[in-house]
């Protein structure tokens, strides 16, 4: 969804469609997460869980990350086009308005931010960092820090285009440090809930009325202010009803390699496109070519620099959601 949004022509006027699967994208991630801290590093002290965590946080993510952004500046540099600047190096591109240039980094700046804020709170919570109520506090501060900011932030700005809206309401680092806090909520409930299905129809409703109320004001205080975080807390609801499914085998086996590639493919659609259409004319096919060369770019990028590297992280990922576990 995320790539057909970036894609010339493919969803017009489809902003919310590609706003709830990054949202998504953003629960499971809170939900791994929260996983991780609890589950993988139990037996560890606070200092060597933060340890592992960022370890094995930062060798999935910088090593394809900084190969992109060289690939990018490298680029830009053949062609002339804008490129990424130092800001990109250390995740402050989209701090406080989301970046224009490798627009698709934004969502890995709120996720590396957030690495940093989750190993601040297990160590200071030491040995209660399995507490319930202490994470519930924490998440509701945060999430409580984030509303504040963008009423404020709603109040003191003029009338905005959707550009400039989704800019700064959508895609700024400090407004949605809380997109995590839901998935990582969904973990914490996950083994409570007894009815799954009926959780993820409430997940649904509330999709559905977010969706109803943005096609009527795409500019209204609700769609600024509260969407950013009601979007994320209905999608986290879908998670439990989501690992009660069993998939078929071959589904399970699709799911498995495109999961594993992922990353791959959402750093490397924005370049490859960024060429592709020089060549190429953004037709149907036209996309659904360059869709093809990421996606063999992406099975290349994960066989020979991914997989090698995660394999010497000093934990692995924990398998509870198994298509996940690479």
């Amino acid at each position: 969804m995320v790539l057909l949004y970036h894609a010339p022509g493919m969803l017009p006027g489809h902003d919310f469609y590609y706003l709830t699967a990054v949202n998504l994208f953003f629960s499971i991630s809170g939900f791994l997460i929260a996983q991780m801290l609890v589950e993988r590093f139990d037996g560890a002290s606070s200092r060597r869980a933060v340890e592992l965590f960022l370890i094995n946080r930062w060798m999935r993510t910088f090593p394809l990350y900084f190969l992109t952004l060289a690939v990018f500046v490298l680029l830009s540099a053949i062609t002339g086009a804008q490129g990424p600047t130092p800001v990109y190096a250390v995740f402050l591109q989209s701090l406080t308005r989301g970046n224009e240039v490798f627009g698709p980094s934004w969502t890995l700046c709120i996720e590396e931010w957030f690495y940093l804020l989750c190993p601040l709170v297990v160590f200071i919570a030491g040995r209660h960092r399995r507490s319930v109520r202490l994470w519930v506090i924490i998440g509701a501060a945060l999430i409580a820090f984030v509303l504040i900011a963008r009423i404020d932030l709603y109040l003191r700005l003029d009338r905005l285009t959707w550009e400039d809206q989704d800019a700064v309401f959508n895609r700024a680092t400090l407004l949605r440090l809380d997109v995590f806090v839901w998935g990582m909520g969904a973990y914490f409930v996950r083994p409570h809930v007894r009815r799954p299905s009926f959780i993820a129809i409430i997940g649904a409703a509330i999709l559905l009325v977010d969706y109803m109320i943005y096609q009527q004001s795409s500019d209204g205080w609700f769609v600024k202010v509260i969407l950013p975080s009601l979007t994320p807390a209905a999608t986290a609801l879908l998670i439990p009803w989501a690992l009660s499914l069993r998939a078929p085998p071959f589904m399970a086996a699709i799911t498995a390699f495109l999961s594993t590639r992922t990353y791959a493919i959402y750093l490397l659609f924005y370049p490859v496109m960024f060429v592709w259409f020089v060549r190429f004319p953004e037709t149907v096919w036209g996309i659904a070519g360059a869709a093809a060369m990421t996606v063999f770019l992406a099975n290349l990028a994960y066989l020979a620099i991914e997989r090698p590297i995660m394999r010497l992280r000093p934990m692995r990922a924990p398998a509870t959601i198994p298509a996940l576990a690479e």
